[in-house]
């Protein structure tokens, strides 16, 4: 009898939304082994995605992003949970905090898995772009050979960057059945769930832009996070970058 309370317990489980896994948070049932899952399945997507993200850069910038990607999506739910336990609560959904941060660990859990799953793809891709000329480092970008390697180095990064996007708003979406099963309106789910992904892609944004850089640029060295990052935010850099500056 024990055994078959835990078995709708899984990962494949989770990514299906099967319907005993989604009937498991609205009974209240199980709620630890699920949230082992999902932690769980965000450790073993976002090491393998992380991986591959930095591997074009360097082995050395592989090992440190395969760190901090794992982290980002950990502070992403820890800076946004409360936000949107509040948020749930204003729109008139008596929703306890635990239960949006499980939520949104299963989400994240979710998405972590669809990157896990497309890092070999990514990895191929990574494997075929040309590699960052090591005689670079240091230069200017308006050099010819420095230019060069940025140019692959922008192509990698907005793949990766579009890829985890739209992992994301996947992943996210997928909790639809688990918001509605625990407020029992199909409307007050996709408020929510709208007003949640929201809230975590502009939290995302930021947090990542802080935790910089996850490729690094060809023309420095391998490094954990760029100090200068923190002289602005992702938000001006965008605007900078709309400007042409």
């Amino acid at each position: 009898m024990e055994e078959s309370k835990h078995r709708p317990v899984t990962l494949a489980a989770m990514c299906r939304m099967d319907a005993e896994f989604v009937g498991c948070l609205a009974e209240g049932r199980n709620t630890r082994p699920m949230l082992i899952t999902a932690l769980g399945g965000i450790l073993i997507g976002t090491l393998a995605y992380g991986v591959v993200f930095g591997l074009w850069r360097a082995p050395l910038q592989a090992v440190f992003s395969g760190f901090k990607l794992p982290l980002l999506f950990l502070l992403v739910v820890a800076a946004s949970g409360v936000i949107n336990a509040m948020l749930a609560q204003v729109m008139g959904a008596r929703l306890a905090l635990k239960t949006v941060v499980l939520l949104m660990l299963v989400g994240m859990a979710v998405t972590a898995l669809l990157l896990g799953a497309l890092s070999p793809v990514v990895w191929f891709f990574v494997a075929q772009a040309p590699p960052p000329d090591p005689l670079v480092l240091g230069l200017a970008k308006d050099n010819v050979a420095a230019a060069k390697s940025m140019g692959v180095y922008r192509v990698i990064l907005v793949t990766h960057v579009a890829i985890i996007g739209v992992c994301g708003i996947v992943g996210n979406a997928r909790l639809f059945r688990m918001i509605r099963a625990v407020t029992g309106s199909e409307t007050m789910a996709w408020r929510l769930l709208l007003t949640w992904i929201m809230v975590s892609g502009f939290v995302g944004c930021e947090l990542s832009w802080l935790l910089s850089p996850y490729l690094c640029n060809p023309l420095t060295p391998p490094h954990i996070v760029n100090r200068q990052y923190f002289e602005s935010n992702f938000y001006e850099y965008v605007y900078h970058a709309l400007q042409g500056r």
